[in-house]
């Protein structure tokens, strides 16, 4: 695989970076007007424990892979393997972690459906988070 330059790796993680922004922008925009500030409020408000609870079960662990993987000090598969496993277990405390919280909080208008959407984002920003630090120690710059 050919080596890429400082400069070009950092086009192109900044080049994904304003992608996202905009495009969450554009979605909270579509959100706002589609559902209203009622309905917008309950969708923000029923998403904050999950991103708080992602934040907090991040660990470390891409920085921890980029590391690892890019000093090539253990072998890929076993690395892989290891952050999968931890993708497991964070994602199954989380999911607990969270729904306890909903229990907990009496507040009218969660469904279960919204609760179980809710829910449903922490493992995949757990996997969105921890991929990233993967494919960055491994120098796969653009899937990062």
């Amino acid at each position: 695989m050919a080596k890429q330059s400082y400069f070009g790796d950092i086009v192109k993680v900044l080049s994904s970076n304003m992608f996202t922004l905009f495009a969450n922008l554009l979605v909270a925009i579509l959100l706002a007007r589609l559902l209203g500030p009622q309905q917008y409020g309950l969708y923000t408000a029923i998403l904050v424990v999950p991103v708080l609870v992602v934040s907090f079960f991040q660990m470390g662990i891409r920085a921890t892979t980029i590391h690892i993987l890019g000093s090539r000090s253990e072998k890929d598969d076993k690395v892989v393997s290891a952050v999968f496993l931890i993708l497991i277990f964070t994602s199954a405390l989380g999911i607990a972690f969270s729904a306890v919280a909903y229990l907990l909080t009496d507040t009218t208008g969660y469904t279960p459906l919204l609760i179980g959407l809710a829910l449903g984002v922490i493992p995949m920003r757990l996997t969105t988070i921890y991929t990233g630090g993967i494919f960055l120690g491994k120098e796969q710059i653009p899937k990062a």
